[in-house]
């Protein structure tokens, strides 16, 4: 992953909301400081969870914010899988 174009993409995004890295930080729940790290290119330690509270607080996928996708959302060209299959895991999907 390269952390330079995430950072860039976090700051990026979190710009183009109009968001202060103090209230992302606040919504994300991580201290502002790492956030800038984070930003920075300074900090790699991210966690795949932290990963995906930054996607959900900036409305875009993981795979933008890591500069997999140049869309805002995930566009993997992989087809969903069937209903059948998505049944089969019953309750163990999140809601």
């Amino acid at each position: 992953m390269a952390w330079a174009s995430m950072g860039e993409r976090l700051r990026s995004r979190r710009e183009q909301l109009g968001l202060t890295q103090a209230e992302l930080a606040r919504v994300v729940g991580v201290p502002q400081s790492r956030l800038s790290e984070y930003e920075c290119g300074r900090n790699q330690g991210m966690t795949l969870h932290t990963a995906c509270k930054f996607a959900v607080a900036l409305r875009c996928s993981i795979d933008y914010l890591a500069g997999l996708s140049v869309g805002l959302n995930a566009d993997t060209g992989v087809a969903p899988p069937p209903a059948a299959a998505t049944r089969e895991l019953g309750d163990t999907l999140p809601p």
